[in-house]
């Protein structure tokens, strides 16, 4: 844990982000997209490209690196993915945080980047459905997350001010500022670089069951 852990007792919303957070699947998907892209529409791309890319979904993303031939390079990202889902998991202890949040009342949501279609492949891979109340997915168009926070907040019954959003991103810290949940970087993946000034606006915990020891005095007191 890297900063000061202090915030209202009150707080009952647990967000959580998808890749690098709850499953270990950044490598994967990074890959896939370098396929998809130099196989699909023969355009070689660096891995800080993808990630300067990131904010709509799979689609959105692909569509603006790969122009018209996008459709095709989709569907190898997907065919990618799908075929490597073997060599992805979940990080260890992720199931006993969802499970503790969920017996202790907390409202726990999904909101990810992801499109609908690879998100449940995932979801239903690892039985993770089963914890969410509100599942929300990327938009192809634009960057949603900040959006999807609050509207996950108020269909939930629970004030902005009174949820956490659980990321493993820069960009993840950024939503969860701008929608008014308190960032947690989820610093366990440390696969995406996430800079000095972006970790000072977030909690940060190293491990799932760190995070979890926080929750156990969170949503307990």
């Amino acid at each position: 844990m890297t900063k000061e852990h202090s915030v209202l007792a009150s707080t009952r919303g647990v967000f959580f982000d998808l890749d690098g957070t709850l499953i270990d699947s950044v490598e994967i998907f990074l890959a896939a997209y370098r396929y998809a892209i130099k196989h699909g529409a023969n355009i070689d791309i660096s891995e800080n490209q993808i990630t300067d890319a990131l904010g709509p979904n799979e689609a959105g993303v692909i569509k603006s690196i790969a122009g018209e031939k996008w459709e095709h390079c989709l569907e190898l990202f997907y065919q990618f993915e799908s075929n490597s889902i073997e060599s992805i998991s979940t990080f260890f202890g992720i199931e006993n945080l969802l499970k503790f949040s969920h017996a202790n009342g907390a409202r726990i949501a999904l909101i990810t980047g992801r499109g609908e279609r690879h998100a449940n492949l995932l979801l239903d891979r690892f039985g993770l459905r089963q914890y969410f109340s509100s599942i929300k997915y990327g938009d192809e168009d634009r960057w949603n997350k900040s959006d999807s926070i609050r509207d996950t907040a108020t269909e939930l019954g629970v004030a902005i001010s009174d949820t956490v959003y659980i990321g493993d991103s820069s960009s993840d810290v950024v939503a969860a500022l701008e929608s008014g949940s308190t960032p947690i970087l989820a610093n366990w993946s440390k696969r995406l670089e996430v800079s000095a000034a972006v970790r000072s606006n977030a909690l940060v915990f190293d491990s799932p069951n760190e995070l979890l020891a926080w929750l156990k005095c969170w949503l307990t007191h």
